[in-house]
């Protein structure tokens, strides 16, 4: 018995020792990476932007830990500029996503442009 809990314990604490370390690794910069000096204005589709509003991208990968954990300060900068400002999500995913999907997993009851970005 003793051993059987011991096993489960050295399972366990191996399993998060590993998604520990596998998410404190350093994010590879991506190709074509550019540097943008804050204050900088970027050129975004008009179809994002609605009048004169200030543009809020959000960038969301549906299979990213990171992306899922910042989802209810996400939800509470909307809800405090919502009617301030526009929001974009931009997906960055392999896979293909829908609309629906998207706005399902980030809970939006607002509203917002979905636009998917393919990785090459």
């Amino acid at each position: 018995m003793a051993a059987l809990l011991a096993l489960i314990f050295i399972g366990i604490t191996s399993f998060f020792w590993f998604y520990d370390w596998k998410y404190s690794l350093p994010t590879p910069v991506p190709e074509g990476y550019k540097t943008v000096s804050c204050g900088t204005p970027i050129n975004v589709l008009r179809q994002l932007q609605s009048g004169n509003r200030p543009l809020f991208l959000h960038f969301f990968n549906p299979s990213c830990p990171c992306s899922r954990f910042n989802m209810p300060h996400f939800q509470s900068l909307v809800k405090q500029y919502g009617a301030k400002a526009d929001f974009a999500i931009v997906v960055m995913s392999d896979k293909p996503h829908t609309v629906r999907e998207i706005r399902g997993q980030i809970r939006a009851g607002y509203s917002c442009v979905v636009r998917q970005c393919h990785r090459p």
